[in-house]
């Protein structure tokens, strides 16, 4: 194994430990004391360390790691009869299948800017926000386009959003849960707003048309 291979090997090995440690601590405390907060206060704060997240060093780990494993792999190919040719190759898949090619597929990336295009998910899970149509994604708010659609899938009997209208007029945002059509909520200003009142606390989808111009900030739950 020539020494230029072992030292990349040993360097995309630590880059998947650091990144290793970032999943473990989110998954194993920082998920569960977020759910500890009320909901306002727990999505302000995931909000926040969506923000914080997008550091320079952390790209770096978490992509050039990746981009590593591809090279390593494409090694392990070219020379397939070596002794530790397989492993690199699995090695190498299974982060770029895990940390990247999960997220791209399972999580809905937000895209920083105006008017981003965003496709119809396959699926909503649990407690995921998902956007279809045209919005501007901003650090405290997300403001409609172009078809804009929100899916969110949650558990609770009561559900409100903080949202505002556009400049100069109100807005009148369609409400679905499960596949039913709710009244309309009439935005007329920057406020709280009841979306659906049910019963019992079980999972529902809710599914928001929203006029393009309308920002919304938060969801809430009772």
């Amino acid at each position: 194994m020539p020494d230029l291979l072992v030292a990349a090997t040993v360097i995309v090995a630590l880059g998947c430990g650091v990144n290793a440690g970032v999943f473990f601590a989110f998954s194993s405390f920082v998920m569960k004391a977020l759910d500890r907060l009320p909901a306002p206060e727990g999505i302000a704060a995931m909000q926040s360390i969506n923000v914080a997240a997008l550091t320079p060093s952390f790209m770096t780990v978490l992509f050039g790691t990746a981009a590593a494993c591809l090279g390593l792999a494409a090694w392990a190919i070219v020379d397939w009869h070596g002794s530790v040719s397989p492993w690199l190759l699995i090695g190498g898949a299974l982060y770029v299948a895990g940390p990247i090619g999960l997220t791209a597929a399972y999580h809905q990336p937000l895209k920083a800017g105006r008017d981003a295009g965003y496709p119809a998910p396959a699926r909503v899970a649990q407690n995921q926000v998902a956007l279809t149509g045209h919005w501007d994604v901003e650090q405290h708010q997300i403001v409609a386009g172009r078809d804009a659609r929100l899916l969110f899938r949650y558990t609770a009997p009561r559900i409100y959003l903080v949202a505002a209208p556009p400049t100069g007029r109100s807005a009148d945002i369609h409400v679905h849960v499960d596949g039913r059509r709710l009244p309309d909520v009439t935005v007329p200003r920057d406020d709280l707003y009841q979306l659906a009142h049910l019963t019992g606390s079980r999972s529902h989808l809710l599914r928001l048309d929203v006029p393009p111009g309308t920002a919304l900030y938060s969801f809430t739950f009772g």
